[in-house]
């Protein structure tokens, strides 16, 4: 242990518990020393795999992935600084203490993190050291032992987990600026307009813009969205004008800001591949159909209405690729054909389907009355719903690709699926970094992150992220809910 580390700084040591109800944990700490115990990992192990899919065991690999990232960064025996200025120190050693009371847990891993506390408890006595669990008859003995047990909020600041995960992704940048600034960007027409780099970012002063940046101009309550583009190094404008609800021409109104940038980056015919990034309800997959279903050619050509002065690429037909991963305990063999066994996969996407369908102005007003709307876009050829797995070996010319629930695909998966598409196609990937359900990845180590980390800067490629459910009250009240207090199973 790097002594010079420790200092004056509180010294921590975790239970296995507090890492399972909130594999960040150590990321929200400011200026402590933060133990990890060799028996802690070895619980983590354990639960990797407890109930496949569940979430103990998805927040046991990825608070080991979390430790192994800092692994990598230095020597974890020494301590590493994490990103919040505390000391993040492993520790393999067994502890011997003299203590005339007795110890006396079930549990060989709790009773070597009570050791642990006592030992470290003598060994700095100027410092505060702490025990951290969630185990209640732990900080019972702890406390009978003399020992001090932290009071701590592990309620799960959804905001501050969703920083942690999607920091790390391109994200939209607001800006504040001058009234001028803002008159002068509405002085021309009302339409889409460029405003050159040089020009704006004497009032921006920004050092690195990647193509399809996102920004957001605030001027009092006045917001401007902008995208940087690299073709005509400037700032394109993104206009509400066509997407405003009482619009009688347009069929889809943005619901926010995020969903506003996605979707014209799926109508951009530039942007050759998407990502979109967000929470359960925050309309990834309905703002993907809805501009796929806009862009097919034949029968839906002449129901277009154009938003852009560019020309719009026209699909053949919309491909949907989902992997196959079951949440919770598995179902066990489906009788049937492939498409009866992978039916109940498909089902989120006819029930966007179906929402489409009622807009007003819908271009799939013809099949609001179908028993299945997704059978009869099947059976004229418009949408193709298949296992991700079908992709391989594929070159797929001419298609709108939608893979949706990509953060279950692992990184290996990755460049099988990616490299199908073939010329005049569009690539779609949409993922929600906390509904991880394949047992071998975790919130960071997914095909989603994993991708979206390679492509962000290069030309024809643009992320956005979804922030606000809008599926309904109650999955807001859910998700209002989850900055408050945390839900993660126990």
């Amino acid at each position: 242990m790097n002594e010079n580390f420790i200092g004056g700084r509180e010294i921590l040591i975790l239970d296995t518990n507090v890492l399972v109800q909130d594999p960040f944990f150590i990321e929200k700490l400011h200026d402590k020393v933060i133990i990890i115990l060799s028996v802690v990992i070895g619980e983590l192990d354990k639960l990797k795999s407890y109930e496949l899919g569940g979430e103990k065991a998805k927040n046991a690999r990825t608070a080991s992935s979390l430790i192994n990232d800092y692994r990598k960064a230095g020597n974890l025996s020494e301590g590493v600084m994490t990103q919040n200025g505390s000391v993040l120190l492993y520790s393999a050693d067994t502890f011997e203490v003299k203590s005339k009371k007795v110890i006396r847990l079930n549990s060989r891993s709790d009773e070597e993190i009570i050791k642990a506390v006592i030992y470290y408890t003598d060994k700095y006595p100027k410092n505060k050291v702490k025990l951290l669990s969630y185990d209640v008859n732990v900080e019972i003995q702890a406390a009978g032992l003399g020992l001090e047990v932290a009071d701590y909020d592990l309620s799960n600041n959804h905001e501050l987990l969703h920083d942690l995960v999607y920091g790390e992704l391109p994200q939209i940048t607001y800006i504040d600026i001058s009234a001028d600034l803002n008159d002068h960007i509405y002085s021309g027409k009302k339409a889409v307009h460029v405003f050159p780099f040089e020009e704006m970012n004497k009032d921006f002063g920004l050092k690195d813009v990647y193509p399809n940046q996102c920004f957001v101009l605030r001027s009092g309550k006045n917001l401007i969205p902008m995208v940087y583009d690299l073709e005509k190094n400037g700032f394109i404008r993104i206009p509400f004008l066509n997407y405003e609800k009482n619009s009688r021409k347009e069929v889809f109104a943005p619901k926010n800001i995020e969903q506003l940038f996605a979707y014209h980056f799926l109508k951009d015919p530039k942007c050759l591949v998407v990502s979109i990034g967000g929470g359960p309800g925050t309309g990834k997959n309905f703002v993907s159909l809805m501009a796929g279903l806009e862009q097919l050619s034949r029968n839906f050509s002449d129901r277009m209405v154009a938003t852009s002065e560019e020309e719009t690429l026209f699909y053949e037909q919309i491909l949907v690729y989902r992997p196959n991963v079951e949440i919770g305990q598995p179902m066990g063999f489906l009788p049937g054909d492939v498409n009866e066994k992978f039916s109940p996969f498909t089902r989120p996407i006819e029930d966007n389907l179906k929402l489409l369908s009622r807009l007003n102005n819908s271009f799939l007003k013809e099949f609001k009355d179908e028993k299945s709307i997704l059978t009869a876009l099947a059976n004229g050829d418009f949408l193709l719903i298949e296992p991700v797995n079908f992709m391989q070996g594929r070159t797929i010319c001419g298609k709108y690709i939608l893979i949706d629930e990509f953060q279950n695909l692992t990184p290996e998966d990755t460049e099988i699926v990616v490299t199908r598409p073939g010329e005049r196609s569009k690539l779609v990937i949409n993922g929600d970094l906390f509904q991880v359900y394949n047992s071998q990845l975790n919130i960071r180590h997914n095909g989603f992150s994993h991708y979206v980390k390679i492509m962000a800067g290069m030309p024809g490629f643009a992320h956005v992220t979804l922030r606000t459910p809008e599926r309904s009250q109650i999955s807001k009240m859910y998700m209002e809910a989850k900055q408050k207090q945390n839900l993660l199973q126990r």
